[in-house]
């Protein structure tokens, strides 16, 4: 029988990947920061803990997914900013190893920043940096970097975000984008999950790509549009840096 432990649980991949489980009566343990968002987990098979009070039966195995973390979306981002987001996620590997230190296998949650040149976007130090942590922390294990795509889904703080930008037509906005639902992403998840055995050291999730023009077109429809070029989303703050990727790779 599998038991899943999900790090992170409060959080929007998080949230919807334990209702999964729970509707595919998979014993979960939902781990949070904060005792009050316990009410949120009144589920079949799931069981609520914080970091610190989690107590596992060390004759049981578990699989252990770290979706951990603030969304990159959710807060501006200066160079400061992205070190602190490090060094919380760094803290989070940490404990977790504490908690589960030998998992049946260990699933981290990444992006698709991961595959770019280094020296072109700030993610990319930040998602391989982080990457290369968990290995080195749980490599005993099978362990497995999630790359996420964008996820696109209104309750999505970049998706609210890029909502709150004039219309705009980007005059090198031909670049593609990963995009994936919440529904997806938390299917994709339960298949991986019940096929740990087989995994690879990293996977790509996303459904489809757009390009940045048609996304914003996805997001504004007025016909009249400020064209501009992707240079100008890094002034607004490194978030923007999130939309100057080129992805083309195949689901």
């Amino acid at each position: 029988m599998l038991r899943v432990i999900v790090a992170g649980a409060t959080g929007l991949i998080g949230f919807s990947l334990v209702k999964k489980l729970s509707a595919n009566n998979i014993q979960t343990i939902a781990l949070s920061r904060f005792k009050n968002n316990k009410e949120r987990f009144n589920l079949p098979h799931v069981e609520f803990a914080t970091y610190d009070e989690v107590k596992l039966d060390p004759q049981e195995d578990f699989i252990l997914i770290n979706l951990a973390g603030e969304n990159l979306g959710a807060k501006f981002i200066g160079k400061k900013r992205l070190q602190e987001l490090y060094d919380s996620r760094v803290a989070v590997v940490d404990k977790l190893f504490k908690i589960c230190p030998k998992p049946l296998a260990y699933f981290q949650g990444s992006g698709f920043s991961a595959q770019e040149n280094g020296e072109h976007n700030p993610f990319t130090n930040f998602a391989l940096s982080l990457e290369e942590y968990g290995y080195k922390t749980f490599g005993h294990s099978k362990t497995t970097m999630l790359r996420f795509a964008l996820v696109l889904d209104d309750s999505a703080p970049a998706i609210k975000i890029f909502k709150k930008f004039p219309p705009l037509y980007f005059l090198d906005g031909h670049n593609h984008l990963p995009l994936i639902s919440l529904e997806s992403c938390s299917e994709k998840l339960l298949f991986l999950i019940e096929n740990y055995k087989s995994q690879s050291s990293f996977v790509y999730l996303y459904d489809k790509t757009l390009t940045l023009n048609e996304l914003f077109s996805l997001m504004h429809q007025s016909k009249f549009k400020l064209p501009l070029l992707r240079l100008f989303l890094r002034f607004f703050d490194l978030r923007g840096s999130l939309l100057d990727f080129d992805f083309k790779e195949n689901p």
